[in-house]
C-alpha cells in the first residue's frame, strides 16, 4: 500500500497546505464567516455589520446639476467645477471629454452624483455615476464605467451591447423592494455587494466591478422572525385586542399547531379577509384571533423600503380585518431576527440582479 507520508512532508515543508487553505477562502467564504460572527455577537443587522467593516472608502465626489429649474438641460455641467485635489489633469480631461457626462436622458432627477476612484487598480480613476430615474418605483441607477487608455467607456445604446469588461449598471428600486449597493474591500479586492431582500431573506450578490454576470456568486441569508406588539408610546395599558394579537404572534413563532381558524358564517367575506396585496408591501403571515366574542383575521405585513415607518426595530405591522373584509386596526410591531443559515449560491443559480 502506498504511503502518503512523503506527500504530507512535502506539503508541510514547502508551505503548500496553508497556501491551498488561503486560496480556498473566497470572498464569499470570508463574508459568510463575517455575517455569522456578527450574528453571534447580537448585531441587529448582521449583513450590514459585516459590510460596514469592509466598505471601500468613497472616491472623490462631484455633484453635478444636469438641468436648470425649468428642466432645461445644462450643456456644460462641469463648468464652474475646479479640478479636485487627487484628480490628475489626465483624469480630469478624460472626464470632461466623456460624452455621457451631462446626459440626463429620461430621468426625472436633475442632478448626478459622480465618484472618481480606481476600481480596477490600473492607476487610472474610474467613474461611478448615480442618477435618480423616478417612476412609480422611485428608481435610481448606478453606472460603473472603466477609464480605458482612450477615455471613459460610453453607455451602450441597448443593453444587448453592454461590454461588462468596461461597464456595469445596477438599479435600486426605492419603493416595492429592499435593495442596496455597496463597494467593499475584501483582502485588497474591490467588490460590488448588491443586496436584494425579501421577508426573512437577504440575497447578497458579489462581483468585481467589471465582471461578467457569469462570474458572480451570492450569499443567501435566511432568518427566523419573531414579532410582538410594540408597547404603547404613552405608557397606556395594552388593550385586550392587542394582548390577544400578541399571544397569537407568540404562538406563531413557536409554530403552535393548536391555533384555530375562524368558523365560516353566512355573510362572511371570502377568505382571505385581508384582500389583495400592493407593490409597497408583502404579506408575511395571516392567522385568526378570537377576541371579544368574535373572530378577526390578523395579517403580518412586511413594509418595503421607503414605506417603512422611520425609527424602531420593526420592518412589519399587523393589520386586523373583520369578517366583512374591512380593516379595523393596524398595530405596530417590534421584530427580532435571528440568522438561521448563510448559504453560498453557485453563480449558475444566481438570477439577481
Amino acid at each position: 500500500m502506498r504511503s502518503w507520508r512523503p506527500i504530507v512532508w512535502l506539503l508541510a515543508t514547502f508551505g503548500i497546505a496553508p497556501a491551498l487553505a488561503v486560496c480556498a477562502a473566497s470572498p464569499a467564504d470570508r463574508l459568510r464567516a463575517a455575517i455569522l460572527d456578527a450574528a453571534a455577537t447580537g448585531a441587529p443587522d448582521p449583513v450590514d455589520a459585516a459590510l460596514a467593516d469592509r466598505r471601500h472608502p468613497d472616491g472623490i465626489v462631484l455633484d453635478l446639476e444636469l438641468a436648470d429649474d425649468q428642466g432645461e438641460p445644462i450643456a456644460d455641467c462641469l463648468a464652474g467645477h475646479p479640478r479636485p485635489p487627487g484628480v490628475s489633469p489626465a483624469d480630469w480631461q478624460a472626464l470632461a471629454a466623456w460624452p455621457g457626462l451631462c446626459d440626463r436622458g429620461d430621468a426625472e432627477g436633475r442632478s448626478a452624483r459622480l465618484q472618481l476612484l480606481d476600481l480596477d487598480r490600473d492607476g487610472r480613476l474610474d467613474l461611478i455615476r448615480e442618477t435618480y430615474l423616478g417612476g412609480t418605483g422611485l428608481f435610481s441607477q448606478i453606472e460603473l464605467l472603466r477609464q480605458r487608455a482612450d477615455g471613459f467607456a460610453s453607455p451602450p445604446a441597448t443593453p444587448a451591447t453592454v461590454d461588462t469588461r468596461d461597464i456595469a449598471t445596477y438599479s435600486i428600486n426605492g419603493r416595492g423592494a429592499d435593495q442596496a449597493f455597496d463597494l467593499i474591500d475584501i483582502e485588497g479586492q474591490v467588490l460590488v455587494a448588491y443586496r436584494d431582500s425579501l421577508y426573512a431573506e437577504d440575497t447578497l450578490t458579489l462581483a468585481p466591478p467589471f465582471a461578467a454576470p457569469a462570474a458572480q456568486g451570492a450569499l443567501r441569508v435566511r432568518y427566523a422572525m419573531r414579532h410582538r406588539v410594540a408597547p404603547p408610546s404613552d405608557d397606556a395599558p395594552v388593550s385586550a385586542r392587542d394582548a390577544a394579537v400578541d399571544r397569537a404572534l407568540d404562538a406563531l413563532a413557536r409554530r403552535d399547531s393548536t391555533m384555530r381558524a375562524c368558523p365560516q358564517r353566512p355573510g362572511d367575506a371570502p377568505r382571505p379577509w385581508h384582500g389583495a396585496g400592493h407593490y409597497t408591501f408583502e404579506y408575511a403571515a395571516a392567522f385568526d384571533v378570537r377576541h371579544a366574542g368574535d373572530c378577526v383575521e390578523v395579517a403580518v405585513v412586511h413594509l418595503l423600503n421607503s414605506d417603512r415607518p422611520p425609527g424602531g426595530r420593526s420592518c412589519c405591522m399587523a393589520w386586523v380585518h373583520d369578517r366583512h373584509g374591512q380593516q379595523v386596526a393596524d398595530i405596530a410591531l417590534v421584530t427580532d431576527r435571528r440568522v438561521l443559515d448563510v448559504d453560498i449560491i453557485p453563480a449558475r443559480e444566481d438570477q439577481r440582479p
